[in-house]
């Protein structure tokens, strides 16, 4: 029993995952900023004119006819290496000396709470001065209060450690570190944060750039477009949605709230809900001041609940309730005249009528045909049925007596016989016992018997013949 469920349960299993993925996006609808920090695989909508209910959604979700992809914003945690770097061991011009770090400079765009390995080589070379420097060490700039966490692992004589350094290197040695950067919380200050890499005696250093995805870039101030047109001049459009101004609301702040006796949008938004928490018309519409406008002619309801294209269909052009009524609720409002679940019966009986009488009294109409009492048949039940069976025609001869097959019977109980001795005679043949010399006739004995048998059965055929 487990083998046989186990496998429907990994397949369900990655639709609910999909589902509760789902439920974050939407739960993070308030602002752009908001959405990216739910799920990597969640996505905001910046197109002013979307009328979309919850502008974060699964990317996938956000497909070309819901939200055009150039409004789609969902940064991802990368990093970015800088096409100009020198090559290690190579001379820098800028200090006419061996480059000792490899690449000089990363950018790493990264979201609260996700991590990037950062790769970086080194060559640990003596001082310029000539003094020798027997072990290894990182050093950096002191980034403390940003929200920034960098850890280092470094491949020290074929093992890896999790430390900054590394004890007895050989001068002209190339090392392997991983800095593994992660955003550990958003600060409130902006733009990336300037780390620099290096190694202790080292002429030559790394600059690490770190740009927290705390918000989006439409969300910064510059980008911001007060009073907007499409806000009715009542609100600040803000990463292509409406922040309306105290006293609006709606998704193009126009809708005066005192207007619907409520005291925020959120109040007017849940007047599109069939309960606490529901989805804004039941996913299938759009809230305007306070109303659902379904967006399927074929969805209608206060909360665009009722779905009117799952009726029941059929009749000569395969019409929704057989073409006499109208689907509401994926239920047949019959016309009158028409009944049952698919409207295909009608109630009229004059089909059903003969003379002056329905089903000649002899039955019941149903669906405009007579449905006849035991004993009756016909269009109108009028006609009774035979009770008895087929007569002889007037004039013909009488049907002649069939005789009994006396002597049929006295040939069959001879082949009864026959068989009861051929029976017999093949038990010996299988028995041990009798392979005596007397048993030897047997299989003439058998064969009389078939003979016998065979007669006897030409006899009766020919008889019946």
């Amino acid at each position: 029993m487990i083998r046989r469920i186990l496998p429907v349960l990994l397949l369900l299993a990655p639709l609910a995952l999909c589902e509760d993925i789902e439920a974050l996006c939407k739960a993070g609808s308030a602002s752009c900023g908001d959405c990216i920090k739910q799920h990597p695989s969640c996505g905001w909508c910046r197109d002013p004119h979307s009328k979309l209910s919850s502008r974060c959604q699964l990317k996938s979700k956000l497909t070309p006819d819901v939200c055009h992809q150039q409004y789609v914003y969902s940064p991802v945690t990368e990093m970015k290496v800088d096409p100009r770097a020198i090559a290690l061991r190579s001379i820098d011009p800028r200090s006419n000396s061996p480059v000792q770090v490899y690449p000089q400079q990363v950018e790493v765009k990264i979201k609260e709470g996700e991590s990037m390995d950062v790769p970086f080589k080194f060559l640990h070379k003596e001082t310029s001065g000539g003094a020798q420097i027997k072990d290894f060490q990182i050093m950096t700039s002191n980034f403390s209060g940003t929200g920034v966490q960098v850890d280092f692992v470094i491949d020290c004589h074929g093992k890896k450690v999790s430390a900054k350094k590394c004890e007895k290197v050989p001068d002209g040695t190339e090392l392997s570190v991983i800095a593994k950067v992660k955003l550990t919380a958003c600060s409130s200050s902006t733009g990336s944060i300037p780390i620099t890499v290096g190694a202790y005696g080292a002429r030559s250093i790394g600059a690490l750039y770190v740009s927290p995805l705390c918000g989006c870039e439409c969300e910064r101030f510059n980008q911001i477009e007060k009073n907007s047109p499409l806000c009715y001049s009542h609100g600040n459009l803000i990463c292509g949605k409406c922040e309306c101004q105290e006293g609006r609301g709606g998704h193009n702040c126009d809708c005066p709230l005192s207007l619907y006796n409520v005291d925020s949008d959120a109040e007017l938004t849940d007047k599109c809900r069939e309960y606490p928490g529901a989805p804004v018309c039941g996913g299938h519409g759009e809230c305007k001041c306070g109303q659902c406008v379904c967006e399927n002619p074929t969805t209608t309801g206060k909360f665009c609940s009722c779905e009117n294209g799952v009726c029941p269909k059929g009749g000569p052009t395969n019409q929704t309730c057989f073409g006499h009524g109208v689907c509401q609720c994926g239920v047949c409002q019959c016309e009158e005249g028409w009944t049952r679940e698919d409207c295909s019966c009608t109630t009229q009986t004059v089909t059903c009528i003969e003379g002056t009488r329905l089903c000649s009294d002899h039955g019941k109409c149903e669906c405009g045909r007579c449905v006849c009492n035991d004993g009756w048949t016909g269009a109108t039940c009028a006609a009774e049925e035979p009770t008895e069976g087929p007569r002889s025609k007037p004039g013909a001869p009488d049907r002649i007596p069939e005789e009994k097959p006396e002597a049929a019977g006295s040939d069959m109980h001879d082949l009864d016989n026959g068989l009861a001795q051929t029976t017999a005679a093949a038990q010996d043949e299988e028995d041990p016992a009798f392979d005596t010399p007397e048993a030897q006739e047997e299989p003439k004995v058998a064969s009389a018997a078939i003979s016998t048998i065979f007669l006897a059965f030409t006899a009766t055929i020919l008889r019946f013949i």
